[in-house]
């Protein structure tokens, strides 16, 4: 009996000690532990990482990923990055870990803290971005994106495009402001002014005034010149030119009447009527539309 039962306990102690052997194997393991690859603001950016003893960059974690390793734990701290980072499919980004006991705490975060280099579409500042991938999770987060350089820029926190299936969860997203839009372009020019009214017929009496003809309406607001008053028998001055300065039209000339009219009237039959004013010219090529005002948070 009792060299049965030495047996026994030779055999308990030999199972216990193959057991805590392994254990310690797994702790001071160099590859990834429990399926877990561990970064830090510090870590490694290359070589054997990813354990708690050596605990990798985020960047460098990232291309750690394998399909058995999927879980990326991060310490507390500031994660500062100036791409987009990408999330692949089936993958769990935690934070909010001790760097050295890895005890998790909601005291401290984990800050992924993107800057406004690199805008990748050129028109887009973006922190996180997951295209077409499903099953992955965000969780405990904190990430911060840049305002937006340059006119004409969005900003995004995190920005997921035909994804399913994935978890967002206890995150802050602070983004920066959109950029200004771009300028408007400059205005086209305006068009030819209308000719001018005729001026009217000239009269035999200097004393007598008859007013000049209007001026024509042109497109793009520059006026023709208006036609030339009648005053006398000779002719009076030319009508005035359009309104617009450079831009309008000048005036008509003066008709003449004869100076033998026994009745001085503007219906002799040799009064000649003034000529038309001269076309507007082209307009003024319109302002620089004003700069776009900054885009809003959506």
């Amino acid at each position: 009996m009792y060299s049965i039962l030495l047996t026994l306990k030779r055999s308990t102690f030999f199972a216990f000690g193959i057991a805590a052997c392994f254990l310690l194997f797994v702790d001071n393991s160099q590859a990834q532990e429990c399926d877990v690859i561990y970064v830090s603001p510090s870590g490694a950016t290359s070589g054997s990482a990813g354990t708690r003893t050596n605990p990798a960059s985020l960047l460098y974690g990232m291309t750690l990923v394998t399909p058995t390793e999927t879980r990326i734990w991060m310490a507390t701290g500031i994660y500062n990055i100036s791409n987009t980072l990408t999330i692949p499919s089936d993958v769990t980004l935690e934070g909010g870990f001790n760097v050295s006991t890895w005890i998790k705490s909601n005291g401290v975060a984990s800050v992924i803290m993107r800057d406004n280099l690199n805008p990748v579409p050129a028109n887009a500042l973006i922190g996180l971005q997951a295209t077409g991938a499903s099953g992955f999770r965000l969780q405990d987060l904190t990430i911060t994106v840049a305002n937006a350089p340059g006119s004409g820029n969005s900003v995004y926190g995190i920005y997921l495009e035909n994804c399913s299936s994935y978890n967002i969860t206890r995150c802050v997203v602070n983004t920066g402001n959109g950029a200004p839009g771009i300028a408007g372009s400059v205005g086209t020019v305006g068009s030819l002014g209308g000719n001018g009214g005729a001026g009217n017929a000239g009269n035999c009496n200097d004393e007598t005034f008859i007013p000049p003809g209007a001026g024509g309406v042109g497109a793009g607001g520059n006026d023709g010149g208006s036609g030339a008053p009648g005053e006398n028998h000779s002719g009076g001055p030319a009508g005035s030119d359009g309104l617009t300065a450079g831009c309008g039209g000048t005036g008509g000339a003066s008709g003449s009447g004869p100076d033998d009219c026994l009745f001085c009237s503007p219906s002799c039959s040799d009064v000649i009527p003034g000529s038309n004013g001269a076309g507007g010219g082209s307009g003024v090529p319109g302002s620089t539309g004003s700069a776009g005002t900054v885009g809003s948070i959506t």
